[in-house]
């Protein structure tokens, strides 16, 4: 099997590396929950479900699938950090084990540590890469891991994952397949790896991203009409088969008219963002907030 990594440099000259794998047996790759994943991935303060949702889990299986074949290794793993905890908090964060493969991996996925501890929270926290070929005379080796998954390392290499400038995890690879240990070269591969994997998961996002504003009320931020008349269906749908109530609030703000023609069209819109607000914080997660339209609101009670 051969992997091609396009590249251009500063010239604008076209470069392709060609890698070659011998394809053996199908690597099984544990990933951690949705909701993990969907948490780790979160890049901004608020986020609610988006119908066009991007199958991130099948993509960090194939990120470590890829890098395995660059750089054939007994096990690995993708570690991403939490921003909800670094952004709400201002404490040190936690990797999360997100995908990882090899022995023991299905014990850890999904688990975390802190980000001070480890090779793994070396990487993420000076954003320079790492390559240990003996653990065993590591002083930044943790073996809490091999603990766990009863697996012993014997030499790694890990690199950090950017977007935009920022760490947000790292991509470690354990016991290099094929030969005695990991070099340089296998360092510098699997750089340009990362590089490719901050692509992807970007993209991802960016995705994920365009979806919502296409379902959003550009000035409360909540569900618009379109969203509304998608998800509705579904619920009815859904209520019908499961025999269940489905209920429907309908709001409308008294005399708007008069304060869009007393005090100006931008205080108006002022007020329905103050309303969307309060909408926001009043309503749990088994209801939906729609701006119908105008000073109109819907409240879909699942």
């Amino acid at each position: 099997m051969a992997v091609i990594i396009p590249l251009q440099n500063t010239a604008g000259l076209s470069i392709f590396i060609c890698i070659r794998h011998d394809r053996g047996a199908a690597l099984r790759i544990n990933a951690a929950k949705k909701t993990i994943i969907e948490r780790v991935l979160r890049r901004q303060k608020r986020r609610e479900h988006s119908p066009e949702e991007v199958d991130l889990k099948d993509m960090l299986k194939g990120i470590l699938r890829r890098a395995n074949e660059f750089v054939p290794s007994e096990s690995g793993s993708i570690l991403l950090d939490d921003p909800v905890l670094d952004e709400n908090l201002r404490k040190p964060g936690r990797l999360y084990f997100v995908a990882c493969f090899g022995k023991g991996s299905k014990v850890i996925a999904g688990t975390s540590m802190p980000v001070s501890t480890g090779i793994a929270g070396r990487t993420y926290t000076t954003g320079k890469a790492y390559l240990s070929r003996n653990v065993s005379c590591d002083p930044n080796f943790c073996g809490s891991i091999d603990h766990l998954t009863g697996y012993r390392t014997k030499s790694l290499i890990c690199v950090p994952v950017e977007i935009r400038g920022t760490t947000i995890g790292v991509i470690e690879l354990i016991n290099r397949a094929g030969k005695k240990n990991y070099d340089g070269k296998d360092l510098t591969l699997l750089k340009i790896f990362a590089h490719y994997t901050s692509t992807l998961i970007q993209n991802s996002l960016d995705a994920k991203r365009f979806g919502e504003l296409s379902i959003r009320d550009n000035l409360t931020g909540i569900y618009n009409d379109r969203y509304f008349f998608d998800r509705l269906s579904k619920e009815v749908r859904l209520a019908v088969l499961k025999r269940g109530d489905l209920s429907l609030i309908f709001l409308d703000l008294d005399r708007f008219k008069e304060v869009n023609d007393t005090h100006g069209h931008l205080a108006g819109s002022q007020l329905l963002r103050e309303v969307g607000a309060i909408v926001r914080s009043l309503v749990g997660q088994d209801v939906v907030p729609v701006r119908y339209g105008g000073d109109e609101f819907t409240l879909i009670l699942t």
